[in-house]
């Protein structure tokens, strides 16, 4: 994130909306080694600016220096530095080389409303800018892109529109005078939207470490939200299942100290009244009825006696 110079911001604009090409996946993912052209651009970015050390794309580049990983690397380097790019000539030559915007009409400018932007106006407008402009650019791996659905220019577009008020409050500025532009970059690893902040009045708009944490977290949670609503679905019926499993584990240990405690009971000449009344039935029938294997093993506990006791009388 950083404030445009004034002297660039019209091309920075003009390059976001114009930047032809698509990769084509018909020619797969080229995992040769990188070029030696690559390679030493590479280093002369690196050397140029020591914070690309920091980009995704450097890292895939570290870990795998192929054609592809390099290529990546390098366009992410151009498009994140469209406004100052001519600092590295060498790079100049490359762009042509690289993917671009996806477009959503003549040029891949995008904003809050849907009413027709003209590139050259908006790129001259920005361009005399007397206030701070920032850009941003948030980026994606490819399959979360894929998965999430974030591999187009429109989902993009609603993410910023949904997110305005988040945006103009990190930005400490007034939401009616916010204005912002987008592209979105479909390249191969990492597709990515550029996006351009500014405030219509020049005397408002700052951004803190804060309010990009701030930012970062707001359009997180909003792009990962459906994996987020799925898991708690998850949790959610998990649980449930777990509550009605517990509760009839439950209801079933509760049935068997019922039936332990009234066949103890009338097992040991409790009367069934009072049987009935302990274990809350509403009369002693439904007790006799529930628990008559008891009253019956106690008869015949019974019988057996009276049947001993008859014997030694004979």
């Amino acid at each position: 994130m950083r404030n445009s110079p004034k002297r660039s911001a019209t091309n920075l604009v003009k390059y976001m909306g114009t930047r032809e090409g698509v990769e084509r996946v018909s020619q797969g993912i080229d995992n040769t080694p990188a070029t030696v052209r690559q390679q030493r651009l590479v280093q002369d970015i690196i050397k140029f600016d020591r914070s690309a050390k920091d980009y995704g794309e450097y890292h895939d580049y570290e870990r795998s220096p192929t054609k592809s990983n390099a290529s990546e690397f390098i366009g992410a380097f151009i498009e994140r530095n469209a406004d100052r790019v001519g600092e590295l000539d060498k790079l100049v030559s490359y762009m042509a080389e690289r993917p671009g915007v996806e477009k959503l009409g003549p040029h891949g400018l995008f904003s809050q409303i849907d009413d027709k932007i003209d590139l050259d106006s908006v790129a001259e407008k920005v361009g005399q800018r007397k206030g701070i402009i920032w850009t941003h650019v948030i980026s994606l791996h490819r399959e979360d892109a894929e998965r999430l659905g974030y591999n187009k220019a429109e989902a993009w577009r609603e993410l910023v529109r949904r997110n305005v008020t988040e945006l103009a409050d990190a930005q400490k500025i007034d939401i009616s005078n916010l204005q912002w532009y987008g592209a979105f970059h479909n390249t191969t690893h990492h597709p990515h939207m550029h996006l351009l902040v500014y405030s219509k009045d020049a005397k408002q708009g700052w951004l803190t470490k804060k309010g990009i944490d701030e930012l970062r977290s707001a359009l997180g949670n909003d792009i990962f939200r459906m994996e987020q609503y799925k898991l708690f679905t998850m949790e959610t019926d998990i649980r449930d299942r777990l509550k009605s499993e517990s509760r009839e584990e439950i209801e079933k240990l509760l049935a068997k100290i019922r039936e332990s405690y009234a066949t103890t009971a009338l097992q040991n000449g409790v009367d069934v009244k009072t049987v009935s009344s302990m274990l809350g039935h509403y009369d002693a029938g439904f007790t006799l009825r529930t628990y008559t294997h008891a009253t019956r093993q106690k008869q015949e506990q019974a019988a057996e006696k009276m049947g001993s006791f008859m014997q030694q009388v004979r």
